[in-house]
């Protein structure tokens, strides 16, 4: 759905001149016809140095609020009020999956969640379970279909053994409005 990039290098051009801009963080969103921008520059800074240093970070600030207009991205400032949150944790502990793919077999165990409704954790490791998954298995297979957004759950929680999954009630687009990085995006200050 969508990529967090670290400390790209963005190229862009003003007053004819060629520019480089490296902010803190890209997010590029791969939801096609979605309402949302396709792009966003963030940049991320401590509370109390966005207080005390706001001269500081004025020039820095406009120059992102420019490199974003250039490029067709939004530009957003966030502090760790916005980052240190459950997601955070939750992306930490998820994130390993998007690298890999499930094996054939492991695919009939999503299926299976898929139809199962709304369940905890801990109950679709036991549905896989008694479809013969050993639970590091059955664990993988739950925490990757979230991780790939397969099966839906609220991330802005904790994710633990009492993490409700399900398909998303309100289809994909709902899916997109209420994940909690998308969320945070559309509600921080662009300076």
């Amino acid at each position: 759905m969508y990529d967090l990039i670290t400390q790209p290098i963005i190229h862009y051009t003003l007053d004819s001149d060629r520019r480089r801009y490296t902010p803190d963080i890209v997010v590029q969103l791969h939801a096609a016809g979605s309402e949302l921008p396709s792009r966003y520059i963030i940049e991320v800074k401590r509370k109390d140095d966005l207080e005390r240093g706001a001269a500081t970070y004025a020039t820095r600030f406009e120059v992102g609020r420019i490199c974003a207009e250039k490029t067709g991205a939004v530009f957003r400032v966030m502090d760790e009020s916005r980052i240190r949150t459950p997601y955070l944790s939750n992306a930490r502990l998820l994130s390993h999956h998007l690298g890999t793919d499930l094996a054939d077999h492991e695919e009939n165990g999503v299926d299976r969640l898929r139809r199962a409704g709304p369940i905890t954790v801990a109950e679709a490791i036991l549905l896989l379970g008694a479809d013969g998954f050993a639970e590091p298995d059955a664990r993988h297979i739950v925490e990757h279909s979230v991780a790939r957004r397969r099966i839906w759950a609220d991330l802005s929680s904790p994710f633990t053994d009492d993490t409700l999954v399900t398909l998303h009630p309100n289809g994909i687009s709902a899916a997109i409005r209420s994940d909690p990085i998308l969320c945070m995006l559309q509600d921080a200050p662009d300076e």
